[in-house]
């Protein structure tokens, strides 16, 4: 009987150490680093890291809850951020990005349609074919401008105010443990009351312990500098420059460009005009190529017909009609 007890005990010495290591269980801990998609985790309990698969969405210093057992480990939750505020936080996130990258398509359209307008002077047929990307452009941007003026974290891809915003908007030590998605964060260099903030261009961490700044409101300045250079009114979007009176309309029916004078010398819609209306001008529709001065067309061209009103002249020599209607070939040169 004492033999039996013996066997007994020495068999379950042999078994028991195997059973536990083999048994799962559940552990909470704190995340302390992320590599390669493993969380480092201080379990409960335990002054060592331990390496766990990273099944859901995790940060350092996230609370999470463990499963160990087979010699691996994975993490099951996520006290400090719920796999589901995740997936809404990425939702939002994507759409702000879909929103700032059409601000952006918005800008470059408007860049592109005023440069195209510019060679058109040039090329007659070329201004056509940009009249009507401009129209296309034109209104894209009106809604574009609209929606980005009302929001401060899109107003540098609209009208570039970057470097205002940075010597005229108001700051404080931000309080994010975490890096907030389209949030800028900005560090501090200088002495009281010249301190100049610059963008920390792809920010990490925690913003907090890094002793960056958040842009907490813009002085007057910033908002006298928009409005005074990108106007919404009833007659459309106006850009205006700085002591000149140049400037360009986006309006419904076309992009209207203005001299340093005040004077319109060229409108791009349905219908293309280049020069001033009150002199030599030229308009171009979708039929012909007209010559102007003033309210009268003097020639113009229209498939393969170049009609002209008085005379045409060809290197030293002149073709010009008489007042009893015959027409004269005369040598001028």
């Amino acid at each position: 009987m004492k033999l039996e007890k013996i066997t007994r005990d020495f068999i379950k010495t042999l078994t028991e150490p195997q059973k536990k290591r083999t048994a799962a269980y559940d552990s909470k801990g704190i995340v302390t680093r992320i590599e390669e998609g493993i969380a480092w985790v201080k379990l409960a309990g335990s002054k060592i890291e331990t390496p766990l698969q990273m099944t859901i969405a995790a940060e350092p210093g996230d609370e999470v809850q463990a499963r160990i057992g087979n010699g691996t480990g994975w993490l099951t939750g996520n006290g400090t951020a719920p796999p589901t505020d995740n997936k809404l936080a990425n939702r939002s996130y994507k759409v702000a990005v879909k929103a700032v990258n059409k601000a952006d398509e918005a800008d470059e359209k408007a860049i592109r349609a005023a440069g195209a307008a510019a060679d058109a002077q040039d090329s007659a047929v070329a201004a056509q074919r940009s009249a009507d990307a401009a129209q296309a452009s034109a209104t894209a941007a009106t809604g574009y401008a609209n929606v980005a003026l009302d929001q401060l974290g899109v107003v540098e891809n609209v009208v570039g105010v970057l470097e205002l915003l940075q010597k005229n908007g108001e700051y404080q030590l931000t309080l994010d443990t975490k890096v907030q998605p389209l949030k800028w964060y900005f560090t501090r260099t200088g002495t009281s009351p010249n301190y100049e903030y610059s963008v920390v261009s792809n920010p990490t961490g925690n913003p907090s312990t890094s002793g960056w700044y958040e842009l907490t409101s813009i002085s007057q300045s910033i908002q006298n500098y928009i409005s005074s250079h990108l106007v919404l009114s009833s007659d459309g979007l106006w850009l205006l420059m700085d002591a000149t009176q140049a400037k360009i309309q986006l309006s419904t029916d076309g992009v209207t460009l203005y001299g340093t004078d005040g004077t319109k010398l060229a409108k791009y819609g349905a219908k293309a005009i280049i020069g001033n209306l009150d002199g030599f001008h030229i308009e171009i529709d979708g039929q012909e190529i007209g010559f102007y001065q003033g309210g009268n067309k003097v020639a113009y061209m229209n498939g393969s017909e170049l009609y002209v009103t008085n005379s045409l002249s060809f290197g030293h020599y002149i073709f010009y009609e008489r007042a009893n209607g015959h027409f004269t070939l005369k040598r001028i040169t």
